[in-house]
């Protein structure tokens, strides 16, 4: 409401969500951080409700306020006590003679309802969905242990509280948050340009202004074979810890967590490696009808006494093929 645009109802968005699962597409969309009026709690509620809605990709973005637009005017600046730092677009940079021409983005940092430092704790948060959900990878494991009482919040909570423990989720969230407030904002658009002009001219490159390579960089190696395994069972444990905080020892719970596990594996597909375009799979468990279900029961609650066979397809193979030759 407080940027005046049309605002959907649930029932709405899930009829769309269904309508694209029905004939046989994704469903995606992007959040932005930081609106007038939110706060890091009610972002998080948010997320979750997308995904509970359905949808298979989730790209998480800052807001950044444009010229024209009802945020850009100083009345509205006033209105929600509007605080703002610049940087730089991607590849936004051009040189015109001896004259260097910039494209920046001026980002909002604080307002009546976020301060500074809620505005990093989210944007952490939102590089954490990305990794997680901007192709859904997690979508199964989330939606298995969400129907145990483990939410995404309590997972991330654990996973960044406890650095040692998870070095992997860790290490790659906070790389991101230290060269974006080293390198991705200033407080002057005067103030990003000298700096920008004055590694041009000592001959460095600008790749840590690059905030969308380095996300994707961080999200590509996370997706790597050598590595994914590494970040899919640092979340399991996360998951795991909090389950043994709540419940009795369940062996059918720790016999599914660890074939979501495999499948999740199978779900991450790094853009340049090769990989099968159909890969079958088999279990008691039947997997196409919880799917089909929008996860509404426990996976539990879909044991077969025979065994079922299910394939995991990539879409868009021919181009995924094209990207490894």
């Amino acid at each position: 409401e407080n940027i005046k645009r049309v605002n959907r109802s649930e029932d709405n968005i899930k009829d769309l969500v269904n309508y694209a699962h029905g004939n046989g597409l994704s469903a995606s969309t992007e959040l932005i951080t930081g609106l007038p009026g939110e706060t890091y709690h009610s972002f998080i509620e948010t997320c979750w409700m997308v995904i509970r809605l359905g949808f298979d990709s989730i790209y998480a973005d800052s807001l950044y306020l444009l010229k024209g637009s009802d945020l850009y005017t100083d009345e509205e600046r006033k209105k929600y006590k509007i605080k703002t730092m610049f940087g730089l677009v991607s590849k936004g940079i051009s040189k015109i003679g001896n004259e260097y021409c910039f494209e920046t983005e001026e980002y909002l940092v604080e307002s009546s309802s976020m301060n500074l430092e809620d505005f990093w704790k989210l944007y952490k948060f939102r590089i954490y969905i990305s990794m997680i959900y901007i192709a859904g990878y997690f979508k199964e494991l989330i939606m298995h242990f969400y129907n145990y009482n483990i939410f995404l919040i309590d997972i991330y909570e654990e996973l960044v509280s406890n650095a040692e423990k998870y070095p992997n989720f860790n290490g790659s969230l906070n790389e991101i948050v230290k060269y974006s407030k080293k390198t991705k904002l200033y407080s002057s658009i005067r103030q990003l340009r000298k700096k920008i002009i004055d590694l041009l001219e000592s001959g460095q490159g600008l790749e840590d202004f690059d905030l969308v390579y380095h996300v994707y960089h961080i999200i590509g190696s996370m997706m790597a074979r050598k590595n994914k395994s590494a970040f899919v069972n640092e979340f399991k444990n996360a998951a795991y810890k909090l389950f043994h905080e709540k419940n009795k020892p369940d062996d059918e719970f720790i016999y599914i967590t660890d074939e979501l596990v495999q499948i999740t594996y199978h779900i991450m597909i790094s853009p340049m490696e090769e990989t099968e375009e159909l890969i079958n799979r088999e279990s008691y468990y039947d997997y196409v009808k919880w799917v089909e279900e929008n996860y509404s029961k426990k996976l539990s609650e879909y044991k077969c006494t025979e065994i079922k066979s299910f394939s995991l397809a990539i879409r868009n193979f021919n181009e995924h093929k094209y990207l490894t030759e």
